[in-house]
């Protein structure tokens, strides 16, 4: 989404295919499943970074055939090894590569930023089929893939209830993206048959600051259980998933008693970063929250939250009890997630 001159990417990990292939684990759900557990014939068969940011000016995400992806990232890439982002070298791009031509089943869109007339711009270029679509609450939003349809609907109808009114704030759509990407992954912590149709598997969210643009990191997603008709209630985490970015590579971390790392590659990249087997501390300060509402056994509903820390302090971080990984949560996160529950 264009947000106002203040961009949001939003890439999701799953690559799925019609192949037989041999059992994959999810890192959202912590287990493997073997293609003959998806009921549609499609399976997610690998999960890969889709994006790629070029010189801190560009960013560029694909969609479509994979081979054709691993490809045509590598024009683009070596197309920039000698030369700079500007608004010449981007329009030169696809006259000078044909990538258009070239490629019929794989589709990118192109996302940079230039200085024209001492004016800071920022630009997009698409090729092939992507759905755009203006709403006040994000300028524009434009979104590919077979989950597109799905994802903007969540989207459009949250972001209303995030919406500061006239003033354009930058965070606003980090906040908007960070929740329906929460929805998603909690759509598939209880399923992986969404997978199959729909955006998934983790995300990888890039956003510009100072003229960069720069990867979201170090982001929790937590899964709460609470039951109501308990006379003091309290929220139990059920998993915590980490997503964050080390010397480079992608990392999702799952906690949910027992702690796993899985290294993520970026898509048509073979060497993958060995699997990091001994504890990942950590501690971070946005986390993205799904409440599972629960009257005794019954689950009513489910509540979205996201907060983030007022000052330096950590909201969530790790520590050891007993010689094993737990967890702690700062007790003003927790209010604001005790207070958002009981409006329900």
């Amino acid at each position: 989404m264009t947000n106002y001159a203040f961009p949001v990417i939003v890439s999701d990990l799953a690559i799925t295919s019609t192949d037989e292939s041999v059992p994959i684990v999810i890192p959202i759900i912590n287990r493997p499943y073997h293609p003959s557990d998806f009921p549609y014939g499609r399976a997610p068969v690998e999960f890969s970074v889709k994006t790629v940011i070029i010189k801190d000016k560009l960013v560029v995400g694909f969609i479509g055939n994979v081979s054709q992806i691993v490809k045509m990232k590598g024009d683009i890439q070596d197309y920039f090894m000698h030369r700079e982002v500007t608004l010449e070298t981007m329009q030169a791009l696809f006259t000078d590569t044909d990538l258009k031509e070239k490629y019929d089943r794989a589709d990118a869109i192109f996302i940079f930023t230039y200085v024209e007339d001492e004016k800071k711009m920022v630009q997009v270029i698409k090729t092939g089929d992507w759905l755009k679509n203006e709403d006040a609450t994000c300028e524009v939003i434009i979104s590919g893939g077979t989950g597109r349809y799905k994802w903007e609907k969540f989207f459009l109808e949250q972001a209303k209830y995030l919406d500061n009114g006239p003033m354009v704030n930058p965070t606003n759509g980090l906040e908007k993206a960070l929740i329906t990407a929460m929805y998603f992954l909690s759509e598939q912590f209880e399923s992986p048959d969404t997978l199959q149709d729909g955006w998934g598997g983790g995300f990888d969210i890039i956003y510009l600051k100072d003229d960069v643009f720069k990867r979201l990191d170090n982001v929790s997603y937590i899964f709460w259980k609470v039951d109501k008709l308990r006379e003091q209630f309290n929220l139990t985490p059920i998993s915590i998933l980490r997503c964050s970015y080390l010397n480079g590579k992608f990392y999702i971390q799952h906690f949910n008693g027992v702690n796993k790392v899985y290294p993520i590659a970026e898509v048509g990249i073979d060497e993958h970063a060995s699997e990091m087997q001994d504890i990942f501390h950590y501690s971070t300060r946005i986390a993205v929250s799904c409440i599972y509402l629960y009257e005794g056994t019954e689950r009513k509903s489910r509540l979205f939250s996201i907060n983030h820390s007022h000052n330096e302090q950590p909201i969530v971080f790790s520590q050891v009890v007993d010689g094993k990984l737990a967890f702690a949560f700062a007790t003003s996160f927790q209010d604001e997630l005790m207070k958002a529950m009981m409006g329900q």
